[in-house]
This record gives C-alpha cells, sequence and structure tokens, in this order.
C-alpha cells in the first residue's frame, strides 16, 4: 500500500493551489512544494483532499518529516529537480513539524557555460563574471 520510507527535509518552495476539471468534470486541486536536505531536492505532489489538510500548515523553511507517502521515479517533464523520485502526498500521510536541519537553503548544480549545449531541455545553474 505505502512505501515505508520516512523523509526528511526543509521545504525550499511552495507553489500555490492550482484547480482545473477533471475528465470526470468535478474540480480538482494541486499544489507541489520542494523538499531539500543536504544530498539533494525532491518535488512532493499534493491532491485534492490532501491539498485540503495540509496547504495551510506548510510553511517554505521549516523542516518537516513526510511518512505514509508514495515514491515513484521522478518524471523529468513536470519536474526539474535533481532527485530521482518524486513522492506524491495523500490525505492519510502524516507530516511532522521538527527542529530546523542545516538543509542549504538552496541547492545548486553549476554548468559551465561551455556545457550548456548538453544541457538543452535540462535544468542546470549557470554562474558567470562579465568584465
Amino acid at each position: 500500500m505505502y512505501q515505508r520510507p520516512t523523509i526528511k527535509g526543509r521545504i525550499g518552495a511552495k507553489d500555490t493551489v492550482r484547480e482545473f476539471k477533471g475528465r470526470d468534470g468535478a474540480t480538482k486541486k494541486v499544489f507541489s512544494i520542494e523538499i531539500m536536505d543536504e544530498s539533494c531536492d525532491m518535488k512532493a505532489t499534493f491532491w485534492d483532499k490532501a491539498v485540503d489538510k495540509f496547504f495551510d500548515v506548510l510553511e517554505s523553511g521549516k523542516t518537516y518529516t513526510f511518512s505514509k507517502i508514495t515514491l515513484k521515479m521522478t518524471n523529468s517533464k513536470y519536474n526539474s529537480t535533481k532527485c530521482p523520485y518524486e513522492m506524491t502526498v495523500n490525505e492519510n500521510s502524516v507530516i511532522e513539524v521538527c527542529a530546523d536541519m542545516d538543509a542549504p537553503k538552496v541547492l545548486f548544480t553549476f554548468v559551465g557555460i561551455d556545457k550548456l549545449e548538453e544541457k538543452i531541455n535540462k535544468s542546470c545553474d549557470v554562474i558567470g563574471v562579465v568584465q
């Protein structure tokens, strides 16, 4: 039923709630967050009842543990994080605030300008100096 890992990380980014019509014509809700620790960043997506339960509780910059979640391979079409997995949170998931950890506020994967051609349609970070 659930994969059993517990994920701990700081919320770096939190989207707004989006509403849309599902195939059945019903209104659906979704929002996503990015969670970071010292190793990588991961996307977590919340649907419908999980949106109602968790959106107002979660705060960017705070650290949480996430359990009773589902992990799947990242779909790079919708996910620009560096982690090969992404998390889906449902209304039965457990999210608890915890003491702040030494997780970076932003994770970078710098690429030299000469390597940008290799990164077409991929996410990367670039830094340069103009003189």
